[in-house]
């Protein structure tokens, strides 16, 4: 290796395999018919060796024998015209069969690769297959030391070092799935060029797209693709692609499967996650209680209702780390939803979020069943201090963007053809929860939802963020949670907007627990809410019927609240 010039050996046939070039780079092997190849400049014109050279046909297998005082890694690099395999001690590490070279004219810098090496004798072999005409040049590098001067090879060495180990992060994620569209985020270890490939599960047109700018492929490395035009109930497989610049080719580095929702039906269940916003070890332990102790693994559906994560801490962990992949371990793989809370919007990654998830508001579909997620924002008005919230906050375009978004879909056939129509927001649409937050929705939803007669009528509105379990009854007028820390009483306001029944989830600190679950049960009659704490208890169970009041089968709300 130290040689100016390496000397290789290099024979010509047409009989030796790509398997027989593989066995070649093995220990106590000789190279049959092999002649001196110089490599100068690394570089050879290995077609004026070849005897009877035809373009296009003629093989060869060049071997290389070197010693290492230890073992660890080498970059290897190379290019051959026009298609190569490379082995080194039996392992393949690269080839250019599918593209050939890509690069032209030839260089011993056209595809980099980083190969493990042992202490003692390693082999490398190249399979060889002869292009218009025959140009070899093979680079072997120390790493990380002895890398030139160049700036533009050192970069694409560097790169290439980096790409030696890029995975995915997580798994796949697929959220947000309608009965003709999902969602499916991936990150990876450094920024790639990242595609999607999907197909129906029993064959079908496959249709891959690329995270691009303006006809660019972008190298990312949050990747987050929404799939359109899917047919209803129907399970697609999906292959996260990476396309690598050195070699022209394209690798699947993983895959997913879903099923899109059905086009018809009103049965469905939901479990409503929300202000899980713990440190890592509490949130873990509520997560698994709930998974052990609840029917959450016996819903068709999980919603994370936002403030997921704390706002200061790794957003990457709270939502991979400390939710989704706890779930996957404990094998509950349901299709997952995703709503904004306040917290997401805190802290130096709060971006992250839309990297992640995409547009922060939406709505989904199972079977005759519109499910509306709204993003309802921060809960305090944008001022210079702390830095880290609501500094960053510009909410009045945002809102207004949102408000003709949820104006589109109040119009379209989707939501008129809707048996039932359920609201998912990280907040209350009630003025005494939160002035603030109350205006902000109202702007949004005022002319849509509120009032006795409204332009859309809502079966159920679900939220979170004010830390203790709550119903409304619009047909009895009542709120009902028990004995509450502080007073609690509708405005007139409240009174005059909101007609429609609303359900809300336990958070950290409340009077009930430190956290609680939601069971939503849909059928044609009714709506049923259970609220489940860790243990298993079920503080209460009600069911709704429109236009009538709650049905309260069992409630423990006041029992517990009294302590």
């Amino acid at each position: 290796m130290s040689d100016k010039h390496p000397r290789w050996q290099i024979t010509f046939t047409k009989g030796l395999s790509f398997e027989d070039a593989r066995k070649l780079s093995l220990p106590d092997t000789d190279l049959p018919g092999a002649i001196p190849l110089v490599l100068k400049d690394d570089f050879a014109d290995i077609g004026k060796l070849a005897p009877g050279f035809v373009p296009a046909e003629t093989t060869a297998v060049a071997r290389y024998v070197f010693n290492m005082p230890e073992s660890g890694k080498l970059i290897i690099s190379a290019g051959a015209d026009w298609w190569f395999h490379g082995f080194i001690n039996g392992t393949p590490f690269g080839d250019t069969e599918a593209n050939g070279n890509a690069a032209h004219p030839i260089s011993a810098l056209d595809q980099l690769y980083v190969v493990d090496v042992v202490k003692g004798e390693n082999i490398i072999t190249f399979h060889l297959r002869a292009g218009n005409s025959w140009h070899f040049g093979v680079k072997i590098m120390p790493l990380p030391g002895a890398w030139p001067q160049d700036y533009r090879i050192m970069k694409r060495l560097i790169t290439k070092v980096l790409e030696s180990s890029v995975r995915p992060v997580y798994p796949p994620t697929v959220f947000n799935i309608s009965r003709d569209s999902a969602d499916v985020t991936v990150e990876f270890s450094i920024p790639v060029l990242c595609g999607i490939r999907f197909a129906p599960a029993k064959g079908g047109e496959k249709i891959t797209q690329w995270n691009t700018v303006y006809g660019q492929r972008d190298y990312q490395q949050i990747n987050h693709f929404s799939l359109k035009g899917l047919q209803p109930d129907t399970e697609y497989v999906c292959e996260i692609l990476r396309h690598d610049e050195t070699t022209a080719r394209e690798t699947v580095e993983a895959s997913v499967r879903f099923t899109t929702t059905p086009g018809s039906g009103q049965k469905h269940r939901l479990t409503v996650f929300s202000d899980v916003q713990f440190p890592t070890a509490k949130k873990h332990q509520i997560i698994k209680e709930f998974i052990s102790n609840t029917p959450l693994a016996q819903a068709d559906a999980i919603v994370a209702l936002g403030d997921m994560a704390s706002g200061f801490g790794n957003f990457t962990q709270a939502y991979f780390t400390d939710f989704t992949e706890i779930l996957r371990a404990k094998n509950v793989l349901k299709p997952l939803y995703f709503v904004r809370g306040n917290h997401e919007l805190w802290g130096e990654e709060s971006g992250l979020y839309s990297r992640f998830f995409g547009r922060p508001y939406g709505a989904f579909t199972h079977g005759d069943i519109l499910y509306i997620m709204l993003d309802t924002g921060e809960d305090q008005p944008r001022q210079m201090l702390p830095l880290n919230r609501t500094q960053k906050s510009e909410f009045k375009e945002y809102y207004a963007e949102q408000s003709a978004w949820l104006r589109e879909l109040v119009n379209s056939p989707v939501c008129r053809n809707a048996k039932k129509r359920i609201v998912l927001a990280h907040t209350t649409p009630f003025e005494f929860n939160d002035r603030f937050m109350a205006k902000n929705i109202s702007s949004m939803v005022k002319e849509l939802f509120y009032g006795k007669n409204p332009l859309c009528r809502i079966d159920l509105w679900v939220a979170g963020h004010i830390h203790y379990p709550l119903r409304y009854d619009p047909t009895a007028g009542k709120l009902h949670g028990g004995k509450l820390k502080r007073p609690v009483a509708l405005t007139g306001n409240d009174i005059r907007n909101v007609h429609f029944p609303v359900y809300v989830n336990d958070g950290p600190g409340g009077s009930i627990s430190y956290a609680s679950v939601l069971d939503i049960v849909t059928c044609e009659e009714s709506i049923t809410v259970r609220c489940f704490l860790p243990d298993g208890t079920c503080a209460d169970e009600s069911v709704i019927r429109s236009g009538k009041p709650f049905e309260v089968k069992s409630t423990m709300f006041e029992e517990l609240w009294s302590r």
